[in-house]
């Protein structure tokens, strides 16, 4: 789903698994390869997805996007995106699992989060108007949810809000303050319950201040330039993963359009030996200690990093 008009990428023949044309469907188009969000996305969010701890993904209209006729079954440029990740995770490639020594703590209250909550100057929960004691405390959360995860409001194009640059490197679990034996198992706690007497009960609780030079201390690397990235453990290290989920235009008029502002370059600052496993739009270079990846519009980076 995506682009401009909203929609999804189809098939040649208009056929799909709903048996749906799309007169009189919500939300429904089905508008060929220019439709939908771009392929870049796709092929990060399958990245993601899959780095993040996922063994399953469910597509919503995916043999529609897969083949462009269902006599010869021949790929679509979505389904050739699909079909290289598929040999990419069936290979020896070792992705690990998610390196998240930090839990961010949530009120115990608040059972689904509604994310209409990061949106700046929003009253309402679920669609229902909010107590006034509870719209600060949640706007509280929400603060400090983009401040760790970032923020898309100096985004370029129409997609950088699916996955956003910047905010704090990628290495966080969200939890409930009542889920006391999994907190135990991390090594810090971001409190953002709004209760005091959490954090007098855990000593091991980090203010969000302070978190950047706690996170330089103990990750064996650190990136600067404003991108996504994340850690995963392997047993020879780390993988560490480098996006730009910024500066793609997309739309069934022209397709995708890659805006050259949103271009970023990352330092990397890691202890140990770094090398480039795999990329896309990406310029990895090495000047004597320093390491720069510059990573054009939906570009990303995966490293080995031993230590």
């Amino acid at each position: 789903w995506g682009g401009e008009p909203f929609g999804v990428t189809s098939n040649n023949v208009g056929h799909n698994e709903w048996n749906l044309s799309s007169n009189g469907v919500w939300m429904f188009e089905m508008l060929g390869e220019k439709g939908g969000s771009s392929r870049l996305l796709q092929d990060r969010i399958y990245r993601y997805a899959y780095a993040s701890g996922a063994s399953f993904i469910s597509e919503e209209w995916g043999l529609c996007n897969t083949f462009l006729d269902w006599e010869d079954f021949e790929l679509s440029q979505y389904g050739k995106v699909k079909l290289e990740f598929l040999k990419e995770v069936r290979s020896d490639f070792e992705i690990g699992a998610p390196y998240t020594p930090i839990a961010v703590v949530l009120p115990a209250d608040l059972e689904v989060f509604d994310l209409w909550l990061l949106a700046k100057e929003n009253t309402r929960y679920l669609g229902f108007p909010m107590e006034e004691s509870k719209k600060c405390q949640y706007e509280d959360v929400a603060e400090g949810l983009r401040a760790l995860f970032g923020d898309s409001s100096q985004a370029h194009g129409n997609e950088a809000h699916v996955i956003k640059n910047g905010g704090m490197p990628d290495v966080f679990d969200i939890l409930h303050a009542d889920h006391e034996e999994a907190l135990s198992h991390y090594d810090y706690l971001i409190d953002l319950t709004g209760d005091a007497s959490f954090a007098q009960k855990h000593t091991n609780v980090v203010k969000l201040d302070d978190l950047e030079n706690l996170l330089r201390s103990i990750l064996p690397c650190w990136v600067d330039g404003g991108v996504h990235w994340m850690l995963n453990r392997v047993t020879d290290g780390y993988r560490l993963m480098i996006f730009n989920h910024n500066g793609i235009d997309r739309s069934v008029a022209f397709g995708d359009r890659f805006l050259k502002e949103a271009d970023l370059t990352g330092r990397i600052d890691a202890k140990g030996t770094l090398r480039l496993l795999n990329s896309s739009r990406c310029d990895f270079r090495t000047d004597g200690q320093e390491r720069n990846v510059a990573l054009s519009a939906g570009g990303y980076a995966t490293f080995v990093l031993s230590q």
